[in-house]
């Protein structure tokens, strides 16, 4: 299963919005795409872009438990 989200990284010169695509059978297979700051495409900076992934990542491994979990429920209604 994938998921599309949209995060927003909230910084001194304005808001920085990106999707991020994980697939939830291999949460550590994300990306990050459609970066954007005041609705126009934006080049993160390193800090930005370090901050973008972190975000990325928590929200990956978020997908991955609520995905276990998902599974979990359905085998237990069997």
């Amino acid at each position: 299963m994938n998921l599309t989200e949209w995060l927003t990284l909230e910084t001194e010169d304005g808001d920085i919005e990106f999707k991020v695509f994980v697939d939830t059978e291999d949460p550590r297979d994300y990306e990050i795409s459609n970066i954007t700051r005041n609705d126009e495409a934006y080049q993160p900076t390193k800090d930005e872009l370090s901050d973008m992934e972190e975000m990325a990542q928590e929200y990956a491994r978020d997908a991955e438990i609520d995905y276990f979990n998902d599974m979990r429920e359905m085998f237990n209604d069997d």
